[in-house]
């Protein structure tokens, strides 16, 4: 018997079904919290302290750039939500391939952009120049994975606004394990540095991205996807938009600039 895996927040009674839906999200940004550490710990343990402030120098430009199309992924969430619970099964199919369009689009802008500003953007930031270039190449290569990192959190968006938060949460499991192995394969033997954790980081966040994609394309439910329908709906999209914006602006502006001896970081708000 197949387990159902999602819950019908449409119908009561709610209390169980918020706690049981809540619950994988707490385990969610507890696990990335862990990876996040996880990939400090083992860059500043074993590839030294430039690395380690180079790594942790881009925090704040990524959150800057990455926030805003996160953002995005949450009004694809809640723009899908809404039309479930409306019964409106024609509005969530085009809600679905618009956002799944959307997140390959906006993937591929912010990696282009993020590739080519990053050492510009580091030098307004006045990253110091002995671990400027350290810093930079980081960013470059972990702007590769963003296409791979949008297609996750717009996919994992889709499969909450139906009520499954364990998929996301699996899928981060088992992405985050690649992380943590690759980051020790590449660091310690085979002494990569910086590089390897940032590869590390984009392997697993294209992984994650397949996942999510797999579970979209092999669904029952109505939020199945079908390669041949991705297209931009424009009123879908526009709905994304005015609610997905604003809550990116919102998330941005709490971005964080962490000082040391060793990081002369100075950010521009």
């Amino acid at each position: 018997m197949k387990k159902n895996l999602t819950a019908d927040m449409t119908t009561g009674p709610f209390f169980k079904k918020i706690i049981l839906f809540s619950i994988p999200l707490i385990f969610t940004g507890l696990l990335q919290l862990v990876y996040n550490t996880a990939d400090t710990v083992i860059v500043g343990r074993f590839a030294g302290k430039q690395a380690l402030a180079a790594v942790g120098s881009t925090g704040s430009l990524v959150a800057l750039i990455l926030n805003v199309f996160m953002g995005l992924a949450m009004g694809a969430g809640v723009v899908t939500a809404k039309y479930i619970g409306a019964g409106n099964m024609q509005k969530v199919k085009r809600c679905t391939h618009t956002a799944m369009l959307l997140s390959v689009v906006c993937g591929v802008a912010v990696g282009i952009i993020g590739f080519f500003v990053s050492g510009w953007m580091l030098q307004i930031m006045n990253v110091e120049a002995e671990i400027l270039a350290l810093s930079t190449l980081y960013l470059k290569i972990y702007f590769l994975g963003a296409p791979g990192m949008l297609i996750y959190n717009f996919g994992a968006a889709i499969l909450r606004s139906h009520g499954d938060t364990q998929r996301p949460l699996y899928i981060l499991f088992l992405s985050g394990i690649v992380n943590i192995v690759l980051n020790l394969i590449l660091v310690i033997p085979v002494k990569l540095g910086v590089s390897g954790v940032a590869i590390a980081t984009v392997v697993s966040q294209y992984i994650s991205a397949a996942l999510v994609v797999v579970c979209l394309l092999r669904t029952d439910s109505v939020i199945k996807i079908h390669l041949k329908e991705l297209r931009i709906h424009k009123s879908e999209l526009l709905e994304i938009v005015k609610i997905g914006v604003p809550a990116g602006i919102q998330n941005s502006m709490f971005f964080h600039c962490e000082c040391d001896y060793s990081i002369l970081c100075k950010c521009i708000r």
